[in-house]
């Protein structure tokens, strides 16, 4: 995807830019211009300009030219690895048991890991 196709898909589907975006329900942490070979090939998928409803692939490259625009995202998990005392919020009261017995195990995971790896040395 290009990205004049992703401002204007972004635009169509929220004029106002009040919505969270995320990649796979993750947020992304940030956005850099980079040489194309520079972290490994891109992989561009070849779409059916004629199919805009459904399924649209019809092929693809690995590519090392030019440059490309990477996202990054960072997951909560994620972040917990690097900070296991980062304060989490579950909003919704739907999933608050759920999700709050899921970080804390993250939090317990992290934690007996870098207490393996203090007292391994």
């Amino acid at each position: 995807m290009k990205t004049s196709e992703l401002i204007r898909l972004l635009n169509e589907l929220d004029p106002n830019g009040n919505n969270d975006v995320v990649i796979d329900n993750i947020d992304i942490l940030n956005i850099e211009l980079k040489d194309s070979y520079w972290d490994g090939c891109k992989q561009i998928l070849i779409r059916d300009p004629n199919n805009t409803k459904c399924y649209n692939i019809i092929g693809a490259e690995f590519r090392s030219d030019g440059t490309k625009l990477n996202i990054r995202t960072l997951s909560i998990k994620d972040a917990l690895l690097n900070n296991p005392n980062l304060p989490v919020k579950v909003v919704d009261t739907f999933i608050k048991k759920t999700m709050q017995e899921t970080i804390d195990k993250w939090r317990k995971e992290t934690i007996d890991n870098i207490n393996r790896y203090r007292y391994s040395k």
